[in-house]
């Protein structure tokens, strides 16, 4: 019996390790899979992604496609219909970081990372399906980069060395703003297209709008053969855009048909075709109060059929928010419609592809001097509300860059910072009809 057990030994312990191990594999099978992944700045691993399993492989130098169509828009669709699973942090920062939006392939954000040491930004793509961050530029620039898809470039605004000095010494200068537009391309050429613009830059397709320093005229580019014309004189909608004060700032649709021209008095849009303009009333149209209470406008999105305007308005003067609330102007009827939530500071705002639901961000609450927040899902024809992913802890960063929507409706991304860390969070949108 020894001579026989000894013979055996080896098959059965081998036969005894192969059942343990499929067991092993099958209970691993069963557990659920963290959908958290993680990059910190500098990280050049590749991990696991939360988008991975919604691409398919692609061929080599060929980027990945997503199965999902991009969803027509459905009227139907109501909150029920909305599920958004937990979301998983797929970018760590020790700074602010600036969700600027998702690139047209639906697998891209486009980020903007401040800085704790300077006011220089670094300008990155995080790519979402295998979890790699290219950074574009390491530069001070004015405002938000402007993706331009048919280049894979951005286009961006870079004060003068003499408006940078004003800048960092809060100087009010009465000169002439002077700061250059610069198109960067895939490859990471710069390329300086034009001087002497002001501070506010737009852009939708291969165009870009920027106001000329010296005459205050609505300028428009062309990236692709880098002609440029002079749409409209902005001084005759009463704008003002060479004055620092003034808030002047663009917001173009995503079709490229309109604008909408901002400052702290007024709102235009401008219907490019026409080159008219319609100034819109920021008192809504059911609003009984006898006494007009002046509101300008904070922040402005664009529905993507470029059809509604979500606004962020408050009461505050130039430079003070001490509330702001959420809005609707309607282009079609041109009436302007508060819509009421139970918070005072909405900071953020993001469409749904239908153009009927938005996904709001507003300060809920405080806790140590930092401001929480709450996500909550809005109808825009009933005016109803809920607030979802209520167990994400999430506090206040920079107003205006906090949440984007996928093109494709099934990804979020929102900026969802700890108490130590500055992070972007991604949580997956399924529809139930």
């Amino acid at each position: 019996m020894r001579h026989v057990g000894q013979k055996w030994a080896g098959p059965v312990i081998l036969v005894f390790l192969l059942i343990i191990s499929v067991l092993l594999v099958s209970s691993l099978r069963d557990q659920p899979i963290s959908k958290e992944t993680l990059l910190t700045a500098g990280s050049s691993q590749n991990q696991p992604s939360p988008l991975r399993s919604e691409f398919d492989q692609p061929a080599v130098g060929q980027a990945p496609v997503s199965p999902l169509p991009l969803p027509a828009a459905d009227s139907a669709l109501t909150l029920a219909n909305y599920h958004f699973s937990d979301p998983g942090v797929v970018l760590k920062h020790d700074a602010l970081i600036g969700i600027v939006q998702w690139l047209p392939n639906r697998y891209e954000l486009l980020l903007q990372l401040k800085s704790r040491e300077s006011a220089i930004d670094s300008i990155e793509i995080l790519n979402l399906y295998d979890n790699t961050r290219k950074l574009l530029m390491h530069e001070q620039i004015t405002g938000k980069p402007v993706w331009i898809d048919s280049l894979r470039s951005i286009a961006y605004l870079v004060p003068s060395q003499s408006q940078l000095a004003n800048l960092q010494t809060g100087t009010a200068s009465t000169e002439t703003p002077d700061y250059g537009l610069w198109l960067l391309q895939d490859n990471l050429h710069q390329d300086k297209i034009a001087s002497d613009l002001g501070w506010s830059i737009a852009g939708s397709n291969n165009i870009v709008w920027v106001v000329d320093g010296e005459t205050q005229d609505l300028v428009e580019f062309n990236t692709l053969d880098r002609s440029e014309k002079s749409f409209v004189d902005l001084k005759t909608f009463g704008f003002a855009p060479n004055d620092p004060t003034s808030g002047f700032e663009i917001v173009a649709s995503p079709d490229g048909s309109r604008l909408a021209l901002f400052d702290n008095s007024q709102l235009v849009i401008l219907e490019l075709k026409s080159q008219s303009g319609i100034v819109v009333n920021l008192s809504p149209a059911e609003s009984l109060q006898t006494e007009t209470i002046k509101q300008r406008v904070f922040d402005a999105v664009w529905s993507p059929d470029a059809s509604q305007l979500a606004l962020i308005l408050t009461t505050g003067g130039a430079g003070l928010l001490p509330n702001s609330f959420l809005a609707l102007f309607d282009v079609a009827s041109q009436r302007t419609t508060n819509i009421p939530l139970s918070y005072n500071h909405v900071t953020d705002v993001a469409w749904a592809p239908n153009s009927r639901q938005l996904l709001v961000m507003a300060v809920i609450g405080s806790q140590n001097a930092y401001d929480q927040a709450g996500l909550f899902l809005v109808d825009v024809l009933t005016n109803d509300y809920v607030r979802v992913l209520s167990d994400l802890e999430l506090w206040i960063g920079e107003f205006g860059a906090g949440l984007a929507w996928s093109p494709d409706g099934a990804n979020l991304a929102v900026y969802c910072p700890t108490l130590e860390y500055a992070q972007v969070c991604l949580a997956s949108v399924k529809i139930e009809k």
